[in-house]
Formats: structure tokens, C-alpha cells, sequence
């Protein structure tokens, strides 16, 4: 047995490189589906090489199987780490966080152009038109925001945007927190081999 150390991030980063690899073990395996043989007599080669496809498939299963659980074995112990520092909880507060934020920053974005009429400004706008019916637009762009409450919309939208800078600067922090994961030998190899160590 073997304690492989790494960071969170390292440990995330290394499943996927494992999940890649799982992938390619999964494509090697449709040999083991059965195979199409072009020429039915056949050869003595041909046979060869049929077996050995099946056996490089067979040991390939082996492998998927293997790193199946290695990846188990490395969300399990990842997941319990990032809960015991919390990582977790600060991912779901900066999703509320970035949720609100977006909505916020939507409503200024969409909001119309400063020459469309403000919500305040339409009694004088409309008694304008009464006065001189032949200068009335047929449409008006109106303002629902008035510039009040889309300046507090602005002020609400910076305090997010601080609110999130450092909860993803907590999130990156806690993510370097080091997780020990106790490995047989072949997986202690793996892990090496993926990280570039061997």
C-alpha cells in the first residue's frame, strides 16, 4: 500500500485524465463483441490475430475494471475532503450568489435607451401629446427602471460581483487543501503514470 498526496484540484484533474483513459479501454473492448471475418476459410494468421485482439480486450476489461474503482475510490475520498473544509457549501452559496448576479445584470443590460421615456416622465410625456396630437409618436420606448432604482441595481450588482470574487477566492484556497489517499501498488502506479512521475 502506497498514500498518494495530492490537492483537490490535482485529484480532480487527475479524474479526469483517468476517465480519458477509461474511455479509451471502453473503445478497446468491442473486440470482445465478436469480430467480422472477411474471408471464411480463413488463415492460421487471421486466427492469430483474432486471439490475439481478444486477449489485448480481455486485459483491457481488466484495466477498465480496475480504474473503475480507482476513480470510485478517488470521488469518495475527494468528496469527504471538500466537505470537511466546506468547499462544497461555499460552491453552493457563489451559485446563489451567481444566479442573483446574473438576473441583476440582465435587468441593466436589457434596460432601453437613456432617449426612451422614463416611467416618471410619462404623465408630462402624454400630456405633451394631448397638446399637439400631429407630433405624437405612434410608439414609445418606455423606462420601467427609473434612475434611481437602476443606480441601486448597479450598487447591488458591484457588491455581488465582490461577494463572489471572494467566495471563488475561498473556493481556490480550500481546493489546495491536501488529501492523502491510501493506494494499492498497480493503483499508486496508475496515479504515478498519470501525473507523469513514472
Amino acid at each position: 500500500m502506497q498514500t498518494i498526496k495530492l490537492t483537490i484540484n490535482r485529484w480532480h484533474k487527475l479524474r479526469g485524465r483517468l476517465m480519458a483513459l477509461m474511455d479509451i479501454d471502453k473503445t478497446e473492448l468491442q473486440a470482445l463483441q465478436g469480430q467480422v471475418i472477411d474471408n471464411p476459410l480463413g488463415t492460421d494468421d487471421q486466427i492469430e490475430a483474432l486471439q490475439q485482439s481478444a486477449d489485448a480486450a480481455w486485459i483491457s476489461l481488466e484495466e477498465f475494471c480496475r480504474r473503475s474503482l480507482l476513480l470510485s475510490e478517488i470521488k469518495s475520498q475527494v468528496a469527504s475532503a471538500a466537505s470537511s473544509v466546506k468547499v462544497s457549501a461555499k460552491l453552493a452559496l457563489l451559485d446563489g450568489v451567481q444566479s442573483q448576479l446574473q438576473v441583476l445584470e440582465h435587468l441593466l443590460q436589457g434596460q432601453p435607451n437613456p432617449s426612451a421615456v422614463s416611467l416618471n416622465d410619462l404623465r408630462q410625456f402624454f400630456s405633451g401629446n394631448r397638446e399637439k396630437p400631429e407630433a405624437a409618436r405612434r410608439t414609445v420606448l418606455v423606462r420601467a427602471l427609473t434612475d434611481a432604482r437602476k443606480a441601486h441595481l448597479q450598487e447591488q450588482v458591484n457588491i455581488l460581483r465582490r461577494e463572489a470574487f471572494a467566495l471563488q477566492e475561498d473556493i481556490a484556497e480550500l481546493n489546495q487543501s491536501i488529501v492523502p489517499i491510501e493506494l494499492d501498488d498497480w493503483d499508486a502506479s496508475q496515479i504515478r503514470d498519470l501525473l507523469g512521475l513514472s
